[in-house]
């Protein structure tokens, strides 16, 4: 993967493309937490009420996500992609990236 200073000058297509592959890479990531931490607590409450409560919200949660992650619902012009080029262009410009400093200046 790219350093993340080339990757803000590329074409709104190919940042698409990486934001998609993080949601996804994300989804994963809290797959295997929900995974660890569902056998873990239902190993030690011995299937209590309560645990199967957050147990199902978790899941549904998860469900939630996936949809984001795998759906075509996310475009290159809904909030999440544009709050994730901000965030790539702070990045950038802490990372000592003059372009993106400079965009950054001009915004504010």
């Amino acid at each position: 993967m790219p350093p993340v200073e080339e990757r803000f000058e590329e074409d709104p297509a190919e940042q698409f493309r990486h934001y998609r592959k993080e949601l996804q890479r994300q989804f994963f990531r809290n797959c295997l937490g929900y995974s660890i931490a569902l056998s873990v607590l239902l190993y030690v409450s011995s299937i209590a009420v309560w645990s199967l409560c957050a147990a199902a919200f978790w899941t549904l949660m998860l469900v939630l996500e996936a949809t984001s992650a795998f759906n075509g619902s996310e475009t290159t012009e809904s909030c999440g992609f544009r709050r994730w080029q901000s965030r790539q262009s702070w990045i950038a410009a802490g990372h000592g990236d003059r372009r993106s400093l400079k965009r950054l200046q001009n915004v504010q």
